[in-house]
């Protein structure tokens, strides 16, 4: 942390010392004279400050190396010879420390400079290397163009500073490339040249395993649109600002790309990674409420048709249909078990446009994956059904089921018909199965109900029956007891049709009475006198 601390304040200071000679170019220069000859040193110091140069004299190397480090001047003129040590080792200690190393240094020789004497003080870091012998007006311009020179200098070097710590420090991550073309000029890959620690943070690659390699080397599998389109920008010099998903990193990035030089390209992006995630999970949330809205929906019109429709084929289309409409089934049908149980009877059949040349009159055995439902009381289905063995049960010139679902119609636990959907155009899934269910649940309320109202439809045809049977026969016994035309001599009753009739055939014919034929007592003296009948 210290170390830290120590480096932000000398940042600090080196970019208030670079901003102050850059701020104000046209002021005066502060000039270090370095010579251990009072003459010439005086006579360049009036020559400098005559000239408009803030001029300072130090008289040895170890002088020099101090006011350099206290005054910072933004040049000094250093002699070759010098009593402690010589300027060449000055310039070096000078170059080395840090705080200083941006001044510039002109190393000055009495004698005649030797090409190896001016190799040797450039290499030491020195910016020039003037002979003494050269004129003040020479002197003064090589010493204007070195100022001038260092100023540009540190301007460059403040920008690169900038940048870099910039580059290091921001929360985007940075990557500068170079595309690499075909023959025929079309970008075909690019290479990594410089990343920043932020592009390291956020695709996990590191500077050391990617610069100077190529994406397709690194990311093998990279999506070809992203080379398609940096390539565009490094061509055409048109920057764009894109969203984009790498399968390589699994995340999305928020990319501006520009172009900084021909053939290169650089970009600046972020990771919206969580902000995709969850602008999907608000996304999917919304689709599924509408979708749980829309499922409600149907199910309430198809209880509603259970409630208000009496007839079962006109409810089992009805809901039929609102289940191919909430599902996207195309195809399908409603059919019952038949009373033996070994096979199904279609109510109704939906091709859905598709192509169907079946036999209506042919046999719909109770197998194959039809037979799970009937099995489990549940539904199921199968999205390849084309390429599974159920397939092999069906008849020529059935419609082509890409994909298949019973929803079993259930009463009192046992399976009694099933809704057949078919053909949706993506895969059906478990949530399809719950609302076939819901449906199939509808439509077997609906078969209870038809059977229910046909038992009472039953029940009450003979009810009637009964109590029509009971109203004519208390009709009639209601005729015995009126007023009944009988014969005063011989005792026949007429009758309603006028025919006159035994009295004992009449009763029988108008009641439950049966007769047994006897003889009173007084008959039997009258009319059998030799016969001995007593009273009891």
């Amino acid at each position: 942390m210290k170390d830290t601390v120590r480096i932000m304040k000398r940042n600090l200071t080196q970019a208030s010392f670079v901003e102050r000679k850059i701020s104000d170019p046209s002021g005066k220069a502060n000039i270090l004279v370095v010579d251990d000859d009072p003459i010439t040193l005086q006579g360049t110091l009036r020559l400098l400050n005559k000239s408009g140069y803030a001029a300072t004299a130090a008289n040895n190397g170890f002088e020099c190396l101090d006011l350099a480090s206290s005054l910072r001047p933004d040049l000094i003129l250093l002699d070759v010879v010098l009593p402690d040590i010589d300027g060449i080792e000055v310039c070096r200690r000078l170059k080395k420390d840090t705080d200083i190393s941006d001044t510039a240094v002109v190393l000055l020789s009495g004698g005649k400079i030797h090409s190896d004497q001016k190799a040797i003080g450039i290499f030491a870091g020195a910016d020039d290397y003037i002979a003494r012998s050269v004129g003040n007006k020479e002197l003064l311009a090589r010493v204007e163009l070195i100022l001038q020179m260092q100023n540009q200098r540190l301007v460059i070097r403040e920008s690169e500073r900038k940048y870099r710590q910039l580059f290091e420090n921001m929360m985007n991550g940075f990557a500068l490339h170079e595309i690499i073309c075909d023959d025929e000029g079309r970008t075909v890959d690019y290479r990594f040249l410089d990343v920043n620690p932020a592009f390291e943070r956020l695709t996990g690659l590191t500077s050391e395993t990617i610069l100077g390699k190529t994406v397709l080397e690194v990311l093998p599998d990279t999506e070809k649109y992203w080379i398609e389109r940096y390539g565009q920008v490094a061509t055409t010099g048109e920057p764009i600002e894109f969203e984009n998903f790498s399968k390589e990193l699994n995340q999305h990035f928020l990319v501006m790309a520009y172009r900084p030089a021909p053939l290169q390209f650089a970009c600046v992006f972020q990771d919206i990674t969580d902000r995709k995630n969850s602008e999907k999970r608000v996304k999917n949330a919304l689709e599924l409420s509408e979708s749980k809205e829309r499922e409600v929906a149907a199910l309430l019109k198809g209880a509603r048709a259970v409630l208000e429709l009496d007839d079962f084929q006109t409810i089992a289309r009805k809901v039929f249909d609102l289940c191919c409409e909430i599902i996207g089934a195309q195809s399908g049908y409603v059919a019952l078990l038949s009373d033996d149980g070994e096979e199904n009877e279609v109510l109704f059949l939906e091709a859905g446009g598709f192509p169907c040349d079946v036999d209506p009159e042919l046999p719909m055995p109770i197998r194959g994956l039809r037979a799970e439902a009937y099995r489990s009381n549940k539904a199921v289905y199968d999205n390849d059904f084309m390429k599974s063995d159920w397939a092999d049960f069906m008849p020529s010139g059935h419609v082509v089921l890409e994909n298949v679902m019973f929803a079993p119609l259930v009463i009192n636990r046992k399976t009694v018909g099933v809704i057949g959907l078919a053909n949706k155009p993506h895969d059906f899934n478990d949530n399809d199965a719950k609302i076939a269910t819901g449906f199939g649940e509808q439509a077997a309320i609906a078969l209870q109900n038809s059977k229910n109202l046909d038992e009472r439809n039953v029940a009450e045809k003979q009810r009637e029956k009964v109590i029509n049977d009971l109203n004519k026969a208390l009709s009639e016994v209601k005729r015995l007891s009126g007023l009944l035309p009988i014969c005063s001599h011989c005792k026949k009753i007429r009758d309603d049709k006028g025919y006159w009739t035994q009295i004992e055939s009449y009763i029988h014919d108008h009641s439950e009475a049966e007769f047994s034929h006897s003889i009173c007592n007084e008959c039997a003296k009258k009319h059998y006198p030799d016969l001995n009948i007593n009273d009891d």
